[in-house]
This record gives C-alpha cells, sequence and structure tokens, in this order.
C-alpha cells in the first residue's frame, strides 16, 4: 500500500500531551496514562493485503446459505437491526477490508424482527482476543449527506458470555471504539450533527443506558466538532485496556475520547478477571437509537479497515 505505516506506539498519550489536545480532554487523565514501549506485545497485524479475508485471523458470519433457502443454516445477526449478516458484504481489496450494504430482495422474517437488509460482519472470536490489550485501527466510515441509517463500528465483546447475557441487567462489558451512525432523522436535536462522528462507549451491561459518561474521567466519546469527511479521509481510533489505567480511547492521535479509570465501580463488576475479549467489525442497516435505512439512502456508503493492530500487555 502507498500508505506509509506509522510507528506502532506513535500514539502513545504521552506523546499526546505534547500534540496539543481537545481542549475539552482533562488533562489529569493525560498525565495519568502513557504506555511505556517495553509494556506491549504486538499479537494481531492485519493488513488486508491478500484478496480475501484471511480465516485464520477473522470469523467471517454469513446467512447466505439461509436466505438461499437451507434449512438450518442461520447465521447470527445484530439483534436491534433489520439486517443479517453476509459473507458477500466483505471484502479484501487494495490492501483494505470494505464493508457494505445491500437491500434483500426479498425481506426474511428471523426471531419475529423483519431483515430487510444484509451487511459484512467480521470477528476475531477464537482467533484472538486479550484480557489487557491495546488496539489501534485506520478507517473510512459510510458518511455522507445521505447515509440515513447507516451503522458501522469496530468493537469489543468478551468470549465467555456468549453474545448478549440474557437479563440485560446483568454486568457484561462491550466497548464500542468508533460507532457511526448515519445521518440524523426527524425526532432528533438538529443542534447535534452526527453527519461526520463516531461515537466510543464503554457499556457495562446491556441496558443501552449503563456506559462510561460524566461520572467518568472523560465521557461517552463523540468526536469533537471539526471538519472532516470520514468516508473519504482516512482516521486513526485506538483503545487501550490495561489493569492500571482502565480503558483509554483515542482518535487521530490527538484526542482522548473516553477515558474510564481501573477503579471505576462499573467496570469492575463488569469485567470480571481472566475475562477476555475479541473484537467485531460489521456494517448493518438501522438502529433504535438513531432511525432507520431511509429511501435517501442509495447504499452506496463502505467502511473501509486499513489496518488493525493488536498487542497483548506485558505489565
Amino acid at each position: 500500500m502507498a500508505f506509509n505505516r506509522r510507528n506502532f506506539l506513535t500514539s502513545s498519550l504521552t506523546a499526546l500531551a505534547g500534540a496539543g489536545l481537545a481542549a475539552a480532554t482533562p488533562a489529569a487523565a493525560v498525565e495519568a496514562v502513557g504506555p511505556r514501549i517495553n509494556r506491549w506485545k504486538l499479537a494481531f497485524d492485519e493488513n488486508f493485503d491478500g484478496n480475501a479475508v484471511d480465516t485464520t485471523k477473522w470469523n467471517i458470519r454469513d446467512s447466505e446459505p439461509f436466505l438461499a433457502g437451507v434449512p438450518g443454516t442461520w447465521g447470527n445477526a445484530p439483534g436491534n437491526t433489520p439486517t443479517v449478516n453476509s459473507a458477500k458484504c466483505v471484502n479484501v481489496k487494495d490492501g483494505r477490508a470494505v464493508f457494505h450494504l445491500e437491500k434483500l430482495q426479498k425481506p426474511v422474517m428471523v426471531d419475529g424482527k423483519r431483515r430487510d437488509f444484509k451487511g459484512g460482519y467480521l470477528d476475531s472470536r477464537g482467533k484472538f482476543s486479550a484480557e489487557y490489550f491495546r488496539v489501534e485501527t485506520r478507517m473510512k466510515m459510510p458518511s455522507g449527506p445521505n447515509a440515513h441509517g447507516n451503522h458501522a463500528c469496530l468493537w469489543f465483546r468478551p468470549d465467555d458470555n456468549g453474545e448478549y447475557n440474557p437479563n440485560a441487567t446483568l454486568p457484561s462489558l462491550e466497548i464500542d471504539l468508533n460507532e457511526y451512525y448515519g445521518v440524523n432523522y426527524q425526532g432528533k436535536a438538529n443542534n447535534f450533527d452526527i453527519t461526520q462522528r463516531t461515537e466510543t462507549s464503554v457499556h457495562f451491561d446491556q441496558t443501552g443506558g449503563n456506559k462510561a459518561d460524566n461520572r467518568s474521567v472523560y465521557g461517552m466519546g463523540w468526536l469533537p466538532r471539526e471538519p472532516r469527511d470520514l468516508q473519504n479521509e482516512w482516521h486513526t481510533w485506538a483503545v487501550e485496556v490495561t489493569p492500571d489505567q482502565g480503558i483509554v480511547v483515542t482518535f487521530d492521535n490527538k484526542h482522548v475520547l473516553c477515558h474510564v479509570p481501573a477503579n471505576d465501580p462499573r467496570l469492575l463488576a463488569a469485567k470480571k478477571p481472566g475475562t477476555k475479549m475479541h473484537m467485531r467489525l460489521n456494517f448493518e442497516g438501522g438502529t433504535q437509537y438513531w432511525g432507520p435505512v431511509t429511501a435517501g439512502n442509495k447504499l452506496d456508503g463502505t467502511m473501509e479497515v486499513d489496518y488493525i493492530r493488536a498487542w497483548k500487555y506485558m505489565g
């Protein structure tokens, strides 16, 4: 690839302190963190240099056999969106993974929910997971004026509790690194434009409301209000999960989006000792929070991933 890949640890928060952080970032949060070179060991290096998804690194969630009428071949789908997963909706080309969304020729009913779309979904469960880790990725998001209902993200879930706890109120950790929701829809505040912004969230259960907020050192991480084009520009997100600093998320080596301290009681309840988390990449259509895919969405947006690197914590 033409991109000159940066040194693995140039996005350390020690470097950030001298790089001009966003004004909203608390100084205490920046001073509290600062990875040392010897605390990390590279364990996962994905540059998407081939011509197909590397199945030694990723599971491809696929419902195409089910859609073709083969009994008993239903693949997992996001429970709260009208989307099924399809291997046809994620491709590797030109040194990047490209995820897209398609409308089904005929809607299907699964788990009592109508599914109108199919999208790409990869995860590293059983391939790579870690209790403490650093992950950095360089991505583009399916943004733009017609992106109503586009929902894309790199996120993390524990290996050991299935998809979700049956009881949503039970402690369960989820890290949404860079959740993109599309365009505001009618009913949402017009003064909060999300078209070129992603949100970082740390969930402590699956109710949707129990997540990092102002009680954290720095709360839910909407990207700062700055000019950007997420569909056509590459941007970098990184997350660190360590026993001493908790969870820290950064954007473009300039902004601390979220810092949940290691002693936060909600984090202690949700992250049991020894629990490992894996990575998930997917692009789906419509959310209960920011609205459905509308007729104005031409389904021409893509989520693109240049690289993902993961380091295990060495202390």
